[in-house]
C-alpha cells in the first residue's frame, strides 16, 4: 500500500509489512524494506498505458464516424461507438499458438489453419 493508505489498527506491528515503506511495522519486529518508489513507478507505467489505450480507443471512434456510412458497414451493429468498424477496415489479424494459426476478420471471416513447424 502507498503513502497515505490507512489500515486497521489490527495491522499494525502484526508482522506484515502493510505500508510500502514499513510505516506500520515500527517495533522492529519485521525488517519491511522500502518499495514506494518502485509501486509508484509501477503505478505510473500502469496509468500511461491506461492513457495510450484511450487515446488508441478515441482515435478508433473517430475513423469509425468517418467510415460508417459506407456501404459495406450498413446494417452492422460495429459496437460501442462504432469503434469495431474501424477496427474491421484496418484488415484481417493473424494469431497463432505452436499448433493452429488463426485469421479473423471483422464482419467477414474466422479461419483456423494448422500450424506446419518444421
Amino acid at each position: 500500500k502507498g503513502p497515505g493508505t490507512i489500515i486497521r489498527l489490527g495491522s499494525v506491528n502484526d508482522g506484515i509489512c502493510d505500508c510500502c515503506g514499513g510505516e506500520d511495522e515500527w517495533e522492529g519486529v519485521v525488517n519491511c524494506p522500502n518499495r514506494c518508489e518502485e509501486l509508484a513507478a509501477e503505478a505510473k507505467q500502469e496509468a500511461s498505458k491506461a492513457m495510450e489505450g484511450s487515446r488508441a480507443r478515441e482515435a478508433y471512434v473517430q475513423r469509425a464516424a468517418k467510415i460508417k456510412g459506407q456501404s459495406r458497414f450498413k446494417d452492422v451493429d460495429g459496437g460501442p461507438e462504432d469503434v469495431f468498424l474501424a477496427a474491421a477496415e484496418a484488415g484481417c489479424l493473424k494469431l497463432h499458438d505452436d499448433a493452429v494459426e488463426y485469421e479473423v476478420c471483422l464482419f467477414d471471416k474466422v479461419s483456423q489453419h494448422d500450424r506446419k513447424v518444421p
